[in-house]
């Protein structure tokens, strides 16, 4: 994942959808995970690559396209978790709901 440096727009773009991180990771990952601070952060960095990434030429709307850059981020992260490239800790009860109820 590659961080960029924003701008004044971007940054403006960035901080008007913040809400939308806490959004997207609670409507597709679960309450529980949009409440940890770890998994919220890096639902943040695919905001800003968002931001630094949009272009009004795509004729979407940037929340839309911001919505697809954090759940990415989150996906991704959950992906290389789960293949065992544990870099964070993430507690049990969070990743029951998308993993499943087995036996730990």
């Amino acid at each position: 994942m590659v961080l960029h440096v924003l701008d004044d727009e971007q940054q403006k773009l960035a901080v008007e959808n913040i809400k939308l991180v806490q959004c997207i990771i609670s409507r597709y990952f679960g309450y529980e995970m949009a409440q940890d601070e770890d998994w919220v952060s890096i639902g943040y960095i695919g905001l800003c690559n968002a931001a630094a990434t949009y272009s009004k030429k795509k004729r979407t709307a940037f929340s839309t396209y911001a919505s697809k850059c954090i759940y990415y981020a989150v996906s991704q992260k959950l992906q290389l978790m789960h293949n065992g490239k544990r870099d964070m800790n993430v507690p049990v009860y969070s990743l029951n709901g998308i993993i499943g109820d087995d036996d730990w």
